[in-house]
This record gives structure tokens, sequence and C-alpha cells, in this order.
């Protein structure tokens, strides 16, 4: 490889051009004869043709200024814990933003990014008349863009935009998380993308998403905690009508703008300038923490050429609505027509975050009315769920432990999630400890620990026969009459069978990172990890970003099976990353922080 001048060139799985390999970065110069990173092109995939930090990621570490060109026909294609990134010169004193991402008009629909993050671009990624004359789009999928002066900024292009993440940019009131003009329908398409903490400034210019004369295709998009709202439209269309004749494919847009909220500042959706989108099967909310009552707008349509009336059917709106959630103007303005508003719910996960919410607040009857529809869920929502749900209707005045066990007895039967059917039967069963029918309660846990598939789904149920036994017996646990000391003896047998399957029973067969639980989560979760002999651990949390954000386990750990706990008390709601490594084992699972 020859350096020849302050850039470098990458071509074909080949790298020429200037600059120098450091550590686990390929150091860009910034030449201000040539600023440009001219030009990446060819097909791109994980060959080490570039140095790979320990974490399997192809780093590239720009300085002040410089400009990465984007040239047609780029196939570059990372994977998930091997993404692509770009990021500023963190070596300089003080850390220094390069420049931007150049796609110019020459760039067609050819061109694909997959798994690669831009990071800390001051003038972000622009693309100007690029992707073609279509139909095709340029894909951007799997990709980053976080803490640049602008997300993206797309004129008059092309584009496929695919479960891409658009966090924490904004320079200066005008920027956004991704600003679109000129980009008419059939152009631009947003599926599956997450826009958060966006804008820096609480009007509607620092919106998460602002569009000027431009009508994307979304679907599946969140868009939460943006400075300045939510989307924010001038001469507008999106499509924002997410039926597609079978299914909704639901936006969630929900608590953008700061908690005091006045006029158009915060708007969920801001509408202007002859702006009348269909708005229809969507998540909209916006709710404070503590009276949880609606926050400004959820759309609010300015005065100024915007007579019309705006369809906004079937949305859930987090309660039910009214007028004052809206804004349509003065006089003989035409009106926001949000009825059949009951047609669509918030996600699973979404609406989980709510029944927290009343939850702590101590509203248990609503509470509990969302935590039944999360029950439906698979995985830790669902369990977390029965658990909540249990508890809430403990609070109640009627205390109906008889409805909840029919609820209960049915998802144990029909749940599509075994995990969550196994929970769901065991919480049944509780049910009968909570309206004092402790014999049937034992007879089922009794039943239960008999037919396990397993020695520990046994011990489980043995030790809740013995704390309804407890029960049973006024507290005393050898009460003459009951069989509780030969149920001891049997769950000391099942113990040691345990023990003889596995060793000494505390000692694992593999490595293992676990699920933490629970997750979603709200403020703390507890990770729990395997290790089958002696080893240095390290256990740490990363952003999004790839950020490295807490390490919560760095020494050496006998063999076992451990668990700690994660607080999330100071981090930002969004997607993070856990990582376990113990000698050459790695594994990465995902979190979900809600607030």
């Amino acid at each position: 490889m020859n350096f020849i001048e302050d850039y470098i060139y990458l071509s074909d799985d080949e790298i020429h051009g200037g600059g120098q390999v450091e550590g686990e970065y390929y150091k860009i110069r910034y030449n201000p004869v040539s600023p440009y990173l001219t030009t990446i092109s060819g097909n791109f995939d994980l060959n080490p043709i570039l140095p790979q930090g320990e974490q399997g990621r192809t780093v590239f570490m720009l300085e002040q200024n410089v400009i990465l060109d984007i040239a047609d026909g780029l196939e570059m294609e990372g994977e998930s814990g091997r993404e692509f990134q770009f990021i500023p010169d963190f070596e300089a004193d003080p850390p220094q933003s390069w420049d931007k991402v150049n796609i110019s008009s020459s760039v067609t629909a050819s061109t694909s990014l997959e798994y690669v993050m831009f990071a800390g671009a001051q003038n972000g990624v622009q693309a100007v008349g690029a992707g073609g004359s279509g139909p095709s789009q340029i894909l951007l999928e799997n990709c980053e863009f976080f803490r640049g002066g602008i997300g993206m900024y797309i004129n008059n292009s092309r584009f496929n935009i695919i479960n891409c993440t658009f966090a924490s940019n904004g320079g200066n009131t005008m920027d956004n998380g991704l600003f679109m003009t000129n980009c008419t329908a059939g152009k631009v398409t947003l599926n599956d993308n997450l826009f958060v903490n966006n804008g820096v400034g609480d009007t509607y210019i620092s919106a998460g998403i602002y569009l000027s004369s431009s009508d994307p295709e979304m679907i599946w998009n969140t868009i939460q905690d943006n400075g300045g709202g939510g989307i924010a439209c001038y001469s507008s269309d999106p499509d924002l009508n997410t039926w597609d004749g079978l299914n909704d494919n639901p936006n969630t847009i929900q608590n953008n703008g700061g908690l005091i909220q006045t006029g158009s500042d915060g708007a969920e959706i801001y509408l202007a300038s002859s702006s009348y989108p269909d708005i229809n099967y969507n998540n909209i909310v916006d709710y404070d923490d503590v009276f949880f009552l609606p926050i400004g707008y959820m759309i609010y349509k300015d005065d100024f050429n915007n007579t019309l009336a705006v369809n906004a059917k079937n949305n859930y709106w987090g309660a039910t609505p009214s007028d004052g959630f809206f804004y349509w103007g003065t006089g003989t303005q035409a009106p926001i027509d949000y009825s059949s508003y009951s047609g669509i719910e918030l996600s699973s996960a979404e609406e989980y975050a709510v029944a927290m919410r009343l939850w702590e607040r101590g509203e248990y009857a609503e509470s509990a009315r969302h935590f039944r529809n999360c029950v439906a869920d698979t995985g830790a929502v669902g369990i977390n769920s029965i658990h909540y749900l249990a508890g809430c209707v403990g609070e109640l005045e009627n205390r109906n432990f008889r409805a909840l066990r029919g609820f209960l007895q049915d998802a144990a039967e029909e749940h599509e999630d075994d995990r969550v059917a196994a929970v769901a039967a065991r919480f049944s069963t509780h049910c009968l400890t909570e309206l004092g029918l402790y014999e049937d309660a034992m007879a089922e846990y009794g039943d239960r620990c008999d037919n396990a598939g397993n020695v520990q789904d046994s011990i489980a149920a043995l030790i809740d026969y013995l704390s309804v036994a407890e029960l049973a017996d006024g507290g005393n646990i050898d009460a003459t009459g009951s069989d509780t000391p030969s149920q001891i003896g049997k769950l000391v047998r099942l113990l040691q069978e345990h023990n003889s399957e596995s060793g000494n029973g505390l000692i694992p067969d593999s490595y293992m990172l676990k699920n933490a639980f629970p997750n979603p989560f709200n403020s703390t979760t507890t990770i729990g990890f395997d290790l089958p002999d002696e080893q240095h651990v390290s256990l740490q949390v990363f952003d999004i970003s790839g950020r490295l954000v807490q390490v919560l386990v760095n020494e050496r750990l006998n063999a076992g099976r451990f668990t700690t706990a994660w607080s999330a008390d100071l981090q930002a709601a969004g997607v993070y990353f856990y990582r376990l490594q113990a000698g050459s084992f790695q594994q990465t699972k995902k979190l979900t922080l809600v607030k």
C-alpha cells in the first residue's frame, strides 16, 4: 500500500492514498488543496482490508474539515457488531468535528450502505439530486447518523431508508435529525427508523424531521424526544396513512418538545403552508410523567395558508382525545378530523411504558388495563406485565383475583410464547392463594411439580407449594397434620438430582449471556451470565452509536452463575447494547430503556 497524498481512495476492496494506520483507527488527514476523501467506490464487505478494533468494527477517524465523497455504485455492507464507522478526530485537543458526507447527483440507485455509522459530521450527510431518475432508490439500511450538526439533508433525491437511527443531532436551532426538501411522492421511503433527541431549539424548526415541499412514505418509524417537535411540514403531505389494506404499520410520534409547550412549540406534528397529509393509524402521544395529561398539541395546523381540513382518523392518542389535543386556527378554519380514534393502540413496548407510569403514580385500575393488553406480547414485556397485573389487582378495592385467574388460565393455554404461558400458569395458581383457597393452590403446585418438564421447574413449583403451605398453616411451616416435612424432603432430593446433573448445581455447562430482565425497562434492569470455568470477565453497556456507557463487571471470576444490575437513571431513553466477554467467548444483546 503506497501513501501518495493526504487523502485515501477506496475502490474494489483496495486502499490507496494518504494517511496512516494509528492503533485501531485509520486516520484520514485533511488536505486544504484536495479536502475530499475521493472516492469511496466499489464493493466493501467485512474482509480485513482495514484495521479492525477489538469489536470487529472498521473505523475511520477523520480530521477537521475532511469531506467524505460517496461515488456511484458504492456497496458498503457491514453487519451488526462489525460496522463501518466514520468518526471525529477524538485524539485532537479539543476533539474536532469533520465536515460532511457528500452524495452528489452522479450517485444512482446502484449505491447502498448497510451498517455504516456517521458520527460528528459538522454538516451531516448531504444528498442533492442523488438516486437517479427512478423508480429505484439508494438504499440506507441499519445506518446511524449521530451527533452531527444535522443528521441528514436530502434535496430532490431518491432514498429507501430502513431501520436507521438519527440520534442527538443538532448544532443550532435550525438543525434536525432529517431535513428534506423538494422530494415529491415516491422519492423517499422511511421504514422502521428511530429519530431521537435531535434539535436544540424548542420551536418547530428544530423538529426531529423537517419536510419542505416533500412527501415521503412513512411506516413503523419512532420519532420521540426531539427538541422542537416530532414532524414539521411546510407545503408537504407525507404519507402518514399506515393502513395497507390488511394491516396497520403505525408510526410512533411521542414525547417531542419540552415539558412546557405553547402554541406550535413542541407539537408532535406541525402543519403549515398548505400541508394536508392523511394521518391515519399512528400512535401520537405526549404526556407528562407526573399528571399524565397531554403536553402541548398533538397536531398543530397553522392559520397561515392552511385552510382545508386534515384527516387524522384511527390514531391512538394515549387517552380519549378532545379538541384541546389539537389546534386548527381561528374563525372559519377547517378542523382536524380525529374521529374513530380507537382504531389503534400503542405497540406493546410503548403501552408497557405507559402502564409503568400509571403504576408509579398509583393509578392501578388504569395501569391494569394497559398491563392486561401487554400480556399478549412475547418475552420480557409479556412476563413483566403478568407480574404487574397481579400487583395492580391486589391494590384495587375489589381485588378480583377470580377474574384474573380466568384471564391467566386462558393465557397459559393459548399464548404463543411458552415462557409467558408458564408464568401465566404460575400466577393463575397464585390467584387461588389470594382467594384463600390454599388447598387448591397446593394441589396445583404439587401437580405442576410432579409433571414439570425439567428439574428446575419442579423445584420452582415445590418452593411455591411450600410458601402456600406456610400460609395455610398460619405461618408455622411444621404445623401438625401438614405434609410439609415430606415436601421439604422432596425438595432436598430434587436439589440433589439437579446437582448430580450439572456438577454441583451452581456450575453451568457453557458460557451464556442471559436476557436482561425486565426488558424493556424503566430505570433498572438485571443482567445474568454463566461461566463454566474461571475467567477474566468484562460486561459493558454501549449506546446505539457504539459509545461505551458503563462498565458493569471487570474482574476475574470463578465459575458459576452471576447477576448484576444496571441503573440507567442518568441515561436517555433509547436502545442500548450489553456485551459479555469472558476469555474467547463474546456475546452481545440489546436493551430498550423507556422513560
